[in-house]
Formats: structure tokens, sequence, C-alpha cells
């Protein structure tokens, strides 16, 4: 059964696993040289704790196992990830119906994100709109991303 919850202190590790897989295991439209640049910049469950107790965070469910994670820093839609085997499951559509939800009754304006090419053709089915490709360097690779954003007030 997929749920989703906030993010309580306890998840750190288990989400930093998630990210870890998305990135090694999942995100196979980059080389591994720059798969492993990306992982590396999450260098601890304690670094991603930090990072997570200043964000909104949603987290996916399956069962009572936490498989994914959703983050807003402001206006900025910042992490993004599902564990390879909760791909194509549905979770990541509901985390970011929740995650939406909640901007939407704060009052958000508009979101942005700077999305990988597989969160990039997810969030395109989410109404995300394509605005500027982007080079970015991340332990001296060089990946590609896209510039996106969601409107969400009328």
């Amino acid at each position: 059964m997929l749920s989703v919850r906030d993010y309580r202190p306890g998840d750190a590790e288990a989400l930093f696993v998630v990210c870890q897989e998305a990135i090694l295991d999942g995100a196979t439209d980059y080389t591994p040289a720059q798969r492993s640049a990306w992982a590396a910049r999450f260098t601890s469950a304690e670094a991603l704790a930090l990072k997570l107790a200043m964000q909104q965070v949603v987290v996916g469910l399956s069962g009572d196992q936490p498989k994914g994670l959703m983050t807003l820093d402001g206006g900025l839609l910042d992490l993004a990830y599902v564990a390879p085997e909760a791909r194509g499951s549905g979770l990541a559509d509901l985390m970011h119906a929740v995650l939406l939800n909640r901007a939407t009754v704060a009052g958000q304006g508009d979101l942005t994100v700077h999305a990988s090419h597989h969160a990039r053709r997810f969030l395109a089915r989410q109404g995300w709109q394509a605005r500027a490709e982007q080079e970015v360097q991340i332990g001296g690779e060089t990946l590609e991303n896209c510039v996106m954003e969601l409107r969400l007030s009328a």
C-alpha cells in the first residue's frame, strides 16, 4: 500500500539510501561517472537530515518503508527521488500531488525545478513547462538538466 507522510528525523538513513539508489541505479540517462559525481553530493544520512530539516518534505511509503521523497525549498522543488524498485508504482504521482496541494494552500506562486532527464519526463506529464536547458558541473563532471516551471496561481 502506498502512502505519503511528513518527514521524520528517523527517516534520514532510509532516505539517504533511496537517494543513492535512485541516482546510482536509476538515473540511467547519465553515465556512470556522472551518476557517481551526483551521488557524492549526498555525503551522509546526517548531512541529508540537516538539509531536510530546512525544507518542506514529503516521504513516500510502500507499506511502512520509505521509498521516496520530494522537497520544497520556498518555490524550488529541490529533491525528488524514488527508489528504483518503486518506480512506476504511482508513488511519485502521490508525493507530487500532496506537495503541490500544500504549496497551493500556502499561497505559493510559481514553482521551479532543475530537473534531471528522468524527472523532466515525469514533471512534463504533471504540467510543468520546460524553460531552459543547462549544464551544471558536479564533481568534475558535466550534467545536463532542465529548468522547469509550474504555475500554481491563476
